[in-house]
């Protein structure tokens, strides 16, 4: 029973790490500029805004959160599927993988997104 445990704690951390690894690079904004930079840490990420320095940790967020997220915008619920989102404790600074952006008409096609703690829509180009 023992190893059983230790052997799902090893799985679910190793699925975190892997949620998270998608979403690990630099972002710009339509402009080019660099906007954030995601990076791991242990469990986590951690988001640093480039013109302010502030860095944010960020968690994997649950498919239940991610459609919780979509209906509070507004947005097509079809473009959440197999989204990947990490966000703040609060649920603000949310940086988002997506891989059905052509369902929702604001995304314009973008398969990342960053929605700030104001709830603004940034489309962000990811570079690894």
């Amino acid at each position: 029973m023992k190893k059983l445990i230790v052997l799902s704690a090893a799985f679910f951390s190793f699925n975190a790490l892997a949620h998270i690894d998608c979403l690990v690079g630099d972002y710009t904004n339509a402009q080019g500029k660099k906007v954030f930079s995601v990076t791991e840490q242990h469990h986590s990420g951690i988001l640093t805004n480039t013109q302010t320095g502030e860095q944010i940790t960020l968690n994997v967020m649950k498919e239940k959160q991610i459609l919780s997220l979509w209906k509070q915008m507004h947005w097509a619920t079809r473009s959440a599927q197999d989204a990947e989102c990490g966000a703040d404790k609060k649920i603000k600074n949310v940086v988002c993988e997506i891989s059905n952006a052509d369902v929702e008409p604001k995304f314009n096609h973008s398969s990342n997104i960053y929605l700030n703690e104001m709830n603004e829509l940034i489309l962000v180009s990811h570079k690894d």
